[in-house]
């Protein structure tokens, strides 16, 4: 466990009014919240904080993180093409956690079933017809599951609620005792949370997990009523920094937030923007064969009603047509929306390229 204080800088975001944390000597930083990036200046106050208990180092330079989210940024149905040239403000991040772990013992009861065929009599007509069906016997079943859990809870505010869930999912990290020099040249995220705000919450997680191992364990074709009664035999409960890229970057005017774990590249979570003109062309494309095919369904009922017996020849032949229309819009539509979704992920992939070449 650390011991002692640590002396920091802190200083309000210039945009949202978020506190982010850093060692003396930091220039630049980027805000857990907003993403915004900002100078460091001389508003920045000292403050003394007490340090975690671990912290799981950088995996994830600059560098892979821009080829990341670069490369996440270039896929997408209706992504713009030039969402690639959009400036991405970053700064390493550190985020806060607690970090729970323990063992737990829990007691499930269920209801399991068990499949059986069953042979009955039917009327069909004037005849008696011998068939099968499946018929489930329930039966009580409990039993005993003991097992571990790790689980994360942010202990931080200041992190868009819409990532916030996708953060605490990190799987099990490095994590090493911490020391202060690990933290130069990133942001900090401060403790801004009592670890007792997430003892309900923990300990329903754990009963999640807990019931997630016994569905399994439960006897018989089939499970219902289950129920677990979860003790928590054991609980530590460590203070944790867990290293993160977070970014914002503007397209259309408007910003969109995304975060890379900084352990592995490979786990994004944000959002990305879409090209409305190109989704309205989409629809477009594909207007002509629901048109047709609506058309066929209108006549097969309309041209009756007005006269025409239902699917005499002229009657026949029109439907078919107005289907065989229906089928060759739709395929031709769906051809050149093909064609044309292609023709921008290629063209994301080569500027992809280009920019990871360089």
């Amino acid at each position: 466990m650390a011991t002692g204080k640590l002396s920091l800088k802190e200083m309000k975001c210039s945009n949202c009014g978020a506190d982010v944390q850093f060692l003396p000597g930091l220039e630049l930083t980027v805000c857990g919240y907003c993403g915004s990036k900002f100078a460091v200046s001389a508003p920045a106050v000292d403050v003394t904080v007490d340090p975690p208990d671990l912290i799981a180092p950088f995996r994830v330079d600059e560098n892979r993180f821009l080829r990341a989210i670069r490369g996440w940024l270039s896929e997408g149905t209706f992504t713009p093409d030039d969402v690639l040239t959009s400036e991405i403000e970053t700064k390493g991040t550190y985020l806060p956690f607690y970090a729970w772990s323990g063992e737990y013992k829990a007691d499930w009861f269920a209801s399991s079933g068990y499949d059986r065929q069953e042979e009955y009599l039917e009327m069909q007509g004037d005849k008696l017809v011998k068939k099968r069906r499946t018929v489930t016997d329930w039966r009580p079943s409990n039993g005993v599951i003991n097992g571990k859990y790790l689980i994360y809870t942010l202990a931080s505010d200041s992190v868009d609620p819409s990532l916030a869930r996708f953060c605490e999912e990190v799987p099990p990290s490095s994590a090493v005792s911490f020391d202060p020099s690990q933290l130069e040249g990133y942001a900090l995220e401060p403790f801004e949370k009592d670890r007792t705000e997430f003892l309900t919450r923990v300990e329903d997680l754990v009963d999640s997990i807990a019931e997630s191992k016994a569905r399994p364990r439960v006897p018989g074709d089939r499970c219902k009523d289950l129920n677990c009664t979860t003790t928590l035999t054991s609980q530590n409960c460590a203070r944790v920094y867990l290293p993160f890229w977070v970014t914002t970057f503007l397209y259309g005017g408007q910003p969109f937030r995304c975060v890379v774990d900084g352990s592995d590249a490979a786990r994004i979570a944000g959002t990305r923007p879409v090209d409305p003109d190109r989704m309205q062309k989409a629809k477009r494309l594909m207007l002509p064969g629901k048109l047709s095919i609506l058309a066929a369904g209108i006549s097969l009922v309309l041209l009756p009603i007005l006269g025409m017996p239902f699917l005499s020849g002229a009657h026949k032949w029109i439907v078919l047509g107005l289907v065989a229309l229906s089928i060759m819009s739709a395929i031709a539509g769906a051809i050149a929306k093909s064609v044309m979704l292609s023709r921008s992920r290629n063209l994301r992939q080569r500027l992809l390229e280009e920019m990871n070449a360089h």
